[in-house]
């Protein structure tokens, strides 16, 4: 019983002295703990953004590609009749072929497109399609 009763009294004691303790650092805390930012001021200044320059570029439209001259030429001169636009034909190394495209160079991808896109109307040039030069 003795036995029972001093486990009793030290279970009771090591109670009081944790929650004492915890007491007593949350009154040290106090308030020498609590921080208060600085106070920033806002920037209301916008920042100097940087717009790159847009890369310049030229269009032309490629109407056809033809492996023989002749095919390019004969084309070519009917290309000029329906649309009553300048043609013009290179011969191509690369692939091997001449190539016809409009002679007029569009400045703005935009236009170019379009004018392709109009292109796509008559059944002979529905595979036009933009290439860009230099």
């Amino acid at each position: 019983m003795l036995l029972v009763l001093f486990t009793f009294i030290v279970l009771i004691l090591i109670s009081f002295s944790c929650s004492s303790s915890k007491q007593n650092n949350e009154e040290e805390k106090g308030e020498d703990e609590i921080y208060i930012f600085d106070e920033v001021p806002l920037d209301v200044s916008t920042p100097d953004v940087i717009v790159p320059k847009e890369i310049e570029r030229n269009y032309v439209i490629q109407i056809g590609a033809f492996s023989s001259k002749q095919n390019a030429d004969k084309f070519a001169d009917t290309s000029k009749l329906i649309l009553s636009e300048e043609v013009t034909i290179d011969y191509n190394e690369r692939i091997n072929m001449y190539v016809v495209t409009l002679t007029r160079i569009f400045n703005s991808r935009t236009t170019a497109v379009n004018q392709r896109n109009e292109l796509w109307k008559y059944k002979q040039f529905s595979d036009a399609w933009l290439r860009e030069v230099k």
